[in-house]
């Protein structure tokens, strides 16, 4: 539900440029229908009718992140890049493909970017990584010029019921300065 929500969300956003004025976006807009569940039973709700936050809650607050990449899965991939504050913002955006079953980035490369306020373009497609199966993840996330990680996206290439995981992973736990820290 989730990864549903924060997909719709991310398209909305996108928009789709103008044939005529490619640097300005449509959309139409999003509405959250269903914030909450009216009763306390299981449901398709983002909080609980104690107002306590499902899982889908945070993949939309992610999805309405201010500065937002996000992955266009379909023959070919792109990643997009969304600036709905009212400042440009420079810097270098890293991508990367992980492959989960050998437990290691498989490729990466980085590239700058500018992204005017308002702008929804396409950063770059994903063709330089060439053909690879859809059981990896992709990931990118961008650096500003100052410093400050402005976006973050990871997405599967195929739905998550058809991606295989390693079984003989390892969770080790530990306390830090009194915050729990979980690695695998």
């Amino acid at each position: 539900h989730g990864d549903y929500l924060r997909r719709r969300v991310e398209r909305y956003r996108r928009g789709r440029p103008l044939e005529a004025a490619p640097t300005e976006r449509i959309t139409k807009g999003h509405l959250l229908w269903k914030l909450n569940n009216s009763s306390n039973h299981i449901f398709f709700g983002v909080i609980d009718y104690f107002l306590e936050p499902f899982i889908p809650y945070y993949s939309l607050r992610r999805a309405y992140e201010p500065v937002l990449l996000s992955f266009e899965i379909g023959n070919f991939i792109h990643l997009w890049m969304v600036n709905d504050t009212v400042h440009e913002i420079t810097g270098r955006v890293f991508v990367g493909r992980f492959d989960p079953q050998a437990n290691r980035m498989a490729q990466q490369f980085e590239l700058p970017f500018t992204i005017a306020p308002n702008e929804s373009k396409v950063l770059t497609d994903l063709n330089r990584f060439g053909q690879f199966k859809k059981n990896h993840i992709l990931y990118a996330y961008a650096v500003a010029d100052d410093g400050r990680r402005v976006a973050e996206s990871i997405d599967y290439v195929d739905i998550e019921r058809h991606m295989r995981f390693p079984t003989d992973g390892h969770i080790a736990i530990a306390v830090d300065d009194g915050c729990l820290v979980l690695q695998s």
